[in-house]
């Protein structure tokens, strides 16, 4: 037995009970998502038939033949017993090509949990997402990949929230998913396409969400922006890029307010009024993928705005943006874009910057808390 390995696994294990944790309390994934206990994650490292190879292979001091051809035959034993591995989900059969499997959602959380869990003991939370893109040529199945893709991508915006990122993009901005759109790699005719796509779908989806307003007892404000202009579309898919160091067609893929519509409902029925307006769209086949109650999250200390915003889902998938506003923190919202505007320059001095971050926590702060805010919950 070696004590380097024993603390090797106490510390993995341990990491992935924390990555999972974080996933949970952040509304990634349901609390229930295993259906083994977490503290059975790679028991088959501690069996026979994996142990003393392990062990020899990482902790031993040489790697001899036997000790590699043994290291082999037990990480084989050990991906053929552990569907948190996408190598288990890739059959090979007689005389077909081979074939991946989709995986089951709990073991996707899981898999994840596996790449972070380290991450949690250096600290460097960020470390995943250079990992994932040094190894997203993975074997994956499609749906596999758009669920792996969408977690790390909603792991990274609360972390950028969070300020745990460094060298990942700048704050605000949401890391981009891979598998980009096969059409010609240029922003003006990535950011043509996408314009025409929302133009074509806009006026179905302004439709049901105008009527669900009404159901709520709300109003659209600000319709006139509902669709980004071309313009926006190819200078935002063009600075995401630079600034973040992703190809073009993954930051046209991680954008999904192209169509987007902010409603106003007074402070006294927000909550009904959102949870009305939800109940509506989904009568009519949409589905929230997302929400964010920042009203809430204000409160913890993890962002400085106020205001609760989705993203629904066509039953084809296509992605918009709901923005649900009270009177008051709309209001600051209008206030704060020239102020945001003004602080996003390089050249400003450090004073300035101070105080207009002060100005926008100011605004933030006058902003008053709906009645039964905390029913409205993220995921």
């Amino acid at each position: 037995m070696s004590y380097l390995y024993d603390e090797y696994l106490h510390d993995h294990i341990e990491g992935v009970q924390k990555a999972y944790g974080w996933l949970v309390e952040h509304h990634l994934v349901p609390a229930d998502a295993f259906v083994q206990d977490l503290a059975e994650h790679d028991a088959s490292k501690r069996t026979e038939k994996e142990y003393e190879a392990y062990d020899k292979y990482f902790y031993g001091g040489n790697k001899s033949f036997k000790v590699v051809q043994d290291f082999n035959y037990a990480w084989l034993h050990h991906i053929h017993h552990n569907p948190h591995h996408w190598q288990y989900w890739v059959l090979q059969h007689d005389d077909e090509p081979e074939e991946t499997l989709e995986m089951p959602k709990n073991r996707v959380i899981e898999m994840i949990c596996d790449w972070w869990s380290f991450s949690w003991k250096s600290g460097n939370l960020g470390e995943i997402f250079d990992w994932y893109e040094k190894h997203k040529d993975m074997k994956l199945h499609e749906k596999t990949r758009e669920m792996v893709e969408d977690i790390l991508g909603e792991m990274h915006e609360i972390l950028d929230e969070e300020n745990h990122l460094e060298h990942h993009g700048i704050k605000g901005q949401k890391w981009g998913v891979q598998n980009g759109p096969p059409y010609p790699l240029n922003s003006e005719t990535l950011a043509d396409k996408l314009y025409s796509e929302a133009k074509e779908r806009e006026p179905g989806i302004t439709r049901d969400v105008s009527s669900a307003a009404k159901e709520a007892g709300s109003k659209l404000y600000g319709l006139e922006h509902k669709l980004k202009t071309k313009e926006s579309i190819q200078r935002k898919i063009e600075t995401d890029s630079e600034e973040k160091g992703i190809s073009i067609s993954d930051a046209a893929m991680g954008m999904k307010d192209l169509v987007r519509y902010s409603t106003l409902t007074p402070d006294d029925i927000f909550v009904d009024g959102y949870e009305r307006f939800k109940s509506s769209m989904q009568n009519a086949g949409y589905e929230e993928t997302r929400c964010r109650n920042y009203f809430e999250m204000y409160k913890q200390g993890k962002v400085k705005h106020k205001s609760v915003q989705s993203v629904f889902a066509t039953e084809d998938g296509y992605q918009f943006e709901v923005q649900f506003q009270t009177p008051a923190s709309q209001h600051a919202k209008n206030e704060k874009i020239p102020i945001y505007e003004e602080r996003r320059k390089p050249s400003l001095s450090k004073e300035r910057q101070a105080e207009l971050e002060r100005q926008m926590e100011k605004l933030a702060e006058d902003v008053t808390e709906p009645k039964d805010i905390s029913r409205i919950k993220s995921h």
